[in-house]
């Protein structure tokens, strides 16, 4: 057998493949195969979904909902298994934050207060009628700045947000097709 560097290319491609699957990942657990989501919960997904959903809203264009950009996000806890942890720690607070605050899960509330939540893990490190901290331990900030940086990075890489910033994309998808005489 010939080796050739489309043999190579293909073997390339075959092995990032491969590599991509759960499976791949040795020592993580993923969760039941019902769920989009492969390392959290359902009802963790729920709650990234509609974090996400609340930085980048559907309008003319979709929005993370749409994009499934929270399934994403847990995607790539296969490539950054560290921040599994910070992400439940912090879906956690966003729960515990809103029980505290409104007396309901973060699901539950309209979207004022949800974003509200958001607005506190952001900048408020008090509460304005009492004077507490609301995050001692920086949980709820580490996790928005976290989400906040995830959710736009798989944006503005899919191209979606390409379009929404006037990117037509790559000036050559498909790499030069005659690899002979490739352009000057």
């Amino acid at each position: 057998m010939e080796v050739t560097r489309r043999w190579v290319l293909r073997c390339l491609a075959l092995l990032a493949t491969l590599s991509s699957h759960p499976w791949a990942a040795w020592g993580t657990t993923p969760v039941q195969a019902s769920s989009p989501f492969r390392y959290l919960t359902p009802a963790e997904g729920q709650v990234l979904e509609a974090v996400t959903a609340l930085l980048i809203p559907t309008d003319e264009d979709p929005g993370a909902k749409e994009l499934h950009l929270a399934v994403g996000i847990d995607v790539n806890f296969l490539k950054y298994p560290d921040r599994l942890a910070l992400y439940r720690e912090g879906l956690r607070w966003l729960d515990e934050t809103s029980q505290e605050i409104y007396a309901k899960e973060f699901l539950v509330l309209p979207v004022v207060q949800q974003e509200e939540i958001l607005r506190i893990a952001d900048r408020i490190t008090e509460r304005p009628d009492r004077g507490e901290a609301l995050d001692p331990t920086g949980v709820g900030r580490r996790f928005f700045q976290r989400v906040r940086l995830d959710t736009f990075a798989l944006f503005y890489n899919h191209p979606s947000g390409w379009k929404m910033v006037g990117f037509s994309g790559p000036p050559q998808p498909r790499g030069h097709l005659d690899y002979a005489d490739p352009p000057r």
